[in-house]
């Protein structure tokens, strides 16, 4: 998230709360309440205000908060599709694939990255299929 990620980089800086709002013109009670979780959504001007003071660029900074938003295992799943080459609307289609194999009355659960491989191989089927028609 957001907050945990400017605190990680403000204490491996060895900067206090204060410290980094006065060397980025922020208010403190801003900067602390985006560390607290309690502004989720801060501007861009406070990315390109701290940023540069914790030694990060603004894009890696908004890069680092939105792949920590995510659940690592799909991060995993996203960059295997883009790997596999699915477009967009292929991968909507991997959505509602991994929804309707939930509701599939199977014990385990197959794991979300070989639901992947196997609807990359059902779906380059189905295209091959298209192809004759």
């Amino acid at each position: 998230m957001i907050g945990e990620t400017i605190k990680k980089y403000r204490v491996r800086k060895g900067l206090t709360l204060a410290e980094l709002a006065k060397r980025a013109g922020v208010d403190k009670s801003y900067l602390s309440s985006i560390e607290e979780k309690i502004y989720l959504n801060p501007s861009l001007q406070f990315f390109e205000k701290v940023s540069p003071i914790l030694g990060i660029s603004v894009d890696n900074l908004l890069k680092e908060c939105a792949k920590e938003a995510f659940d690592p295992v799909w991060n995993d799943v996203v960059d295997e599709a883009l790997e596999a080459g699915l477009t967009t609307e292929e991968y909507i289609d991997f959505l509602e694939y991994t929804k309707a194999q939930e509701m599939e009355p199977k014990s385990p659960k197959p794991s979300i990255s070989y639901q992947l491989k196997t609807f990359c191989r059902e779906s380059t089927k189905a295209k091959e299929k298209i192809r004759v028609i």
